[in-house]
């Protein structure tokens, strides 16, 4: 499974200021507002936080994975901020998260939202990956440089 077809453009935000989980997560989620229809968004907000409440998805490596399962969505939608000063995750190796993929999913597409998480983390092993991402100026360059990485890996 391949993150490009996932990744758009008008839901991206490149050079996040560092905030709290809080305020990245709320922030990446008016961006997906102003483009989607997500209903009820402080619900949505309460899930990702309860969510990091009883198990960081800061996996390592600068990134972040917040995911939930939202009633209502049309679509997969994957969210994604890169914050270069770097911003605390409580990440499972204490090293400040720089990229932040917000994934949302409704819920009869469960089966595809583990594959994209997977996924995420195959091509974020790298490092080189990473700061690109972390030191990206605009939507586009993360764009192209998640469809180069995607495209370099088989599967």
């Amino acid at each position: 499974m391949k993150l490009s077809p996932y990744v758009e453009k008008n839901l991206i935000v490149a050079g996040l200021p560092s905030g709290t989980k809080s305020e990245i997560l709320e922030k990446l989620l008016t961006l997906t507002e102003e483009n989607y229809a997500l209903g009820d968004k402080d619900k949505i907000l309460n899930d990702l936080v309860n969510r990091e409440k009883q198990s960081t998805t800061g996996i390592g490596c600068s990134i972040a994975v917040p995911h939930t399962i939202v009633e209502g969505l049309p679509k997969t939608l994957l969210i994604i901020g890169s914050v270069p000063e770097g911003t605390e995750f409580h990440a499972v190796d204490s090293k400040p998260v720089k990229v932040v993929f917000l994934l949302l999913s409704p819920p009869n597409k469960t089966r595809e939202h583990i594959k994209l998480l997977a996924r995420i983390a195959r091509i974020c092993s790298g490092e080189t990956l990473v700061e690109d991402l972390a030191n990206a100026s605009t939507a586009g360059d993360v764009q192209d440089r998640i469809t180069r990485e995607d495209e370099s890996h088989v599967g």
